[in-house]
Parts: C-alpha cells; sequence; structure tokens
C-alpha cells in the first residue's frame, strides 16, 4: 500500500470516529485537576470550564459531574447544578454525594419532602458513617419536627446500626420514646450513652439527663429520677423538673383544696409520699381535707338554726356560709346549694357566698353558670390572691367547656401562688404534646 492511501485511510476513520473515543482516558484528569484547584480558590466560572473539558473527554466519570455541580450549586445555578447531578447517576446510581448535593439544592428550594428522600438515598449509598450518620439525622429531626414520632423511631433504628453509641442518636431516641410513653426504653437509651456524657458540664449533659429522669419518674423510680435531676438542673431544664417536685405537686393540692376539690388535691398528696414520705406541708394539707370531710353535725345543727333566727342578713349569710361549706366538704351538693342560696338571699352581692355558688355549679358541671357567676365577682374584686383563685376556677370551667384559648387567657391572669403552679404545669403539658 503506498503512503498516499495509507494516509487517506486514517483519515477516513478520524472523521467517522466519535471524538471523545479519541482521548485517553487519562486525559480528563488533567483538566479536572485544574479545575478543582480553580474551585478550592474560588473561581468557579473558571473551574466550569475546566469541568466540562474533562467530561468531553472522560463523559463516565462521575467525579467531573459532581464538580462541575457544586460549582453550579455555589453560583446559585441550581437548575444547571441538577441536571449535572441527574446525569451523574444516570452513570454511577450508588455515587452518595450526589444525593446528598441535590438534597441541598432542594432545601434551598423549600422542598423539604424531596430533600429528606435524598438524604435517604444519601445515607443507603454512603460508606463514611459519620456523613451516613449526618444524613439519617436530618431525616429524623424532619420526622420529630412533623411530629411523626413512629416514624422517627424507625429511622433511629436504621442509624443505630451504623453507630449504635452516637449520643445524640441516643438522645432522640430517649427524647421519643418518653413522648410516646415507651419509659425503658427511654431510659436504656441515656444508660447505654452515660460513660460518654456523665463528666461534660451542665450546658452539654442536662439534656440527657432530664429524659433518663423524666423516664424513671413515669417507671416510678422517684429516688432514681430526682438524683439523674439533680445533673439536669441547668437553664431552662430547671423549670421542667420543677413540675415534678413535692413542693410544686403540694402547690396543686393546696389550689384544688381552695375549690374543694378534695379528691384531686388527695392525688397530689399520695404522689408526694412516694416522693418524699416526710414532706410535712402535705402531711399537714392530708390532715386538713380529713378534718374537713368529719362533718361537727352538732355544730352544724346550731348553726342551722342560728340562722334562721338571726335577724341582721350579715350574721343570717354568714351561718349559711358555714353550712354551705361543710355539706361542700362532703360533697352533698343539693344540700349545699340550698344553703347557699339562703345566704345569697341574706346578701346577693357578698363576693365568697357567690364564689361557694360557682363551686357548687362546677361540681354540678354547670360549667357556664360557673363563668358568668365568676365574671360578675371578678369585676368587683381587687385582691390578687382571691383573683387568682377566681380566674384558676373559671380557666377549669372554660377548658370543660372546650374554649382552649378563652381558657388560656384566662389562666395566665392569674399572679398568685398556689394557682400560678396550675398555670405552669398546664403550659409544660401543652408544650410536651
Amino acid at each position: 500500500m503506498n503512503k498516499t492511501l495509507l494516509y487517506t485511510l486514517l483519515y477516513s476513520i478520524l472523521l467517522i470516529c466519535p471524538t471523545n473515543l479519541l482521548y485517553a482516558q487519562h486525559e480528563g484528569t488533567t483538566f479536572y485537576a485544574a479545575a478543582e484547584n480553580l474551585r478550592r480558590k474560588g473561581q468557579y466560572d473558571s473551574a466550569l470550564k475546566q469541568f466540562k473539558e474533562a467530561i468531553t473527554r472522560e463523559p463516565t466519570n462521575p467525579r467531573y459531574f459532581f464538580g462541575q455541580a457544586q460549582c453550579e450549586f455555589i453560583l446559585k445555578k441550581n437548575s444547571e447544578a441538577l441536571k449535572s447531578l441527574y446525569e451523574l447517576i444516570k452513570i454511577s446510581k450508588t455515587y452518595a454525594p450526589a444525593y446528598a448535593l441535590m438534597a441541598k439544592i432542594y432545601l434551598a428550594k423549600n422542598d423539604v419532602t424531596k430533600a429528606t428522600q435524598l438524604y435517604e438515598m444519601a445515607f443507603r449509598y454512603e460508606k463514611n458513617p459519620k456523613k451516613k450518620m449526618s444524613y439519617k439525622m436530618f431525616v429524623i429531626k424532619e420526622h420529630i419536627k412533623n411530629k411523626k414520632y413512629e416514624a422517627a423511631l424507625h429511622k433511629i433504628a436504621e442509624a443505630k446500626i451504623v453507630d449504635a453509641k452516637n449520643v445524640e442518636l441516643r438522645y432522640y431516641d430517649a427524647q421519643i420514646s418518653n413522648i410516646l410513653g415507651k419509659y425503658q426504653s427511654a431510659k436504656a437509651s441515656i444508660l447505654s450513652i452515660e460513660d460518654a456524657i456523665r463528666n461534660r458540664h451542665y450546658s452539654e449533659n442536662s439534656r440527657f439527663y432530664y429524659e433518663l429522669g423524666y423516664a424513671l419518674y413515669h417507671l416510678k423510680e422517684y429516688k432514681e429520677a430526682f438524683v439523674a435531676w439533680e445533673k439536669a438542673y441547668y437553664g431552662p431544664y430547671k423549670v421542667k423538673i420543677e413540675v415534678f417536685s413535692p413542693g410544686f405537686f403540694n402547690k396543686l393540692a393546696l389550689a384544688y383544696f381552695a375549690i374543694y376539690d378534695f379528691e384531686t388535691a388527695t392525688e397530689y398528696i399520695t404522689l408526694i409520699s412516694k416522693i418524699d414520705e416526710n414532706h410535712l406541708e402535705s402531711q399537714a394539707l392530708a390532715l386538713k381535707i380529713k378534718k374537713e370531710k368529719a362533718i361537727d353535725y352538732e355544730v352544724l345543727s346550731f348553726q342551722e338554726k342560728a340562722a334562721e333566727q338571726a335577724d341582721e342578713s350579715g350574721k343570717k349569710s354568714n351561718y349559711y356560709k358555714e353550712i354551705c361549706k361543710a355539706y361542700l366538704a362532703t360533697n352533698q351538693l343539693p344540700k349545699a346549694l340550698e344553703a347557699v342560696t339562703k345566704a345569697l338571699e341574706a346578701k346577693s352581692k357578698d363576693i365568697e357566698t357567690l364564689f361557694l355558688q360557682a363551686v357548687i355549679h362546677y361540681k354540678q358541671k354547670k360549667f357556664i353558670n360557673v363563668v358568668e357567676t365568676l365574671d360578675l365577682i371578678i369585676s368587683h374584686t381587687q385582691d390578687e390572691k382571691s383573683l387568682s383563685k377566681f380566674h384558676f376556677l373559671k380557666g377549669l370551667s372554660q377548658l370543660e367547656l372546650k374554649e382552649q384559648e378563652g381558657a388560656k387567657k384566662t389562666l395566665m391572669m392569674i399572679k398568685t401562688q398556689p394557682y400560678k403552679s396550675v398555670v405552669i404545669q398546664k403550659m409544660q403539658k401543652s408544650a410536651k404534646k
């Protein structure tokens, strides 16, 4: 074959072959290295040109597409970045960083649902345990944020396979388990990492010990709960822990005692005895309730006769009020209502008598009547302690009427103890939900 024919044949081959096959595979590396150098220097537009050259020479190398997408994302060219990443996934569907960057782009577009799905894909294919955990933690936090607690626990179980001792993971495990009432699981989760957290400063470990104490408390391991809470008594957790203390429960008992709800008051006193069997204030209140419920019928008979014979309206009213209180203490509501009615006949605008009437109506579940009566006496009362008691009973009645917003406004008007403790308790319960 002569030289002219040989050159003609070679030239024909060059014309019909795809350009990308003519480049040696390693040729893309030079442009990729230059592109990465420019990207690290923040020269993204110049880097993009080099990435494109690299891709032209090696169109099946996922790293080149990823580098290109990184630059496009930084330059806020999100559509181009996504296009690059989708091309990358066609080449290598297991390239985890691509899914993670796509998730960031969708987050920038406020599409959290899509971002969550992509972080799940990144978790599936990522080999680096630390990165793998970071992707799954995003998913877990989103489920918690949306109150999808069972789904969050499922994702936590998947993450435990990667790093069972991860303290953040165990914290969320305990927190969600407590919300769902899975207290043994919450307890076990914190105890499994206690060696890693016990020597941390209060500012770092208080949240862990709060969850441990919360679990122990609901498992009725009261002494152990307060030992844990001693390590959590810091910042916002002080108030959270306080609502489980004997002193706090005693204030609640006193509040309910003031509206003749001796059953609820006794429940709190019983609870206090389980936490602290030597709590003197609650024991004194228990004796007071016992005394109130023991009617002295001889004294009652004298008061009834004295009330009938009294000429002065103030005295008559006072006798009937005492009779009403005796019957209220023993839940004899018809007799209590009869006595309060006679007291009001003697003195119709007496604040204390109207309050007793409201208490009777509350026990009779006539909540609208309670609100109406209390609105009347509140408008004529200036004493803060009395106002707090009236707002307390009104707020409870509004809650029974399902007037949540109205009840919240009423209860927030309470300024004094022991009634203020009820507001704190209800706010805590609302926050937990």
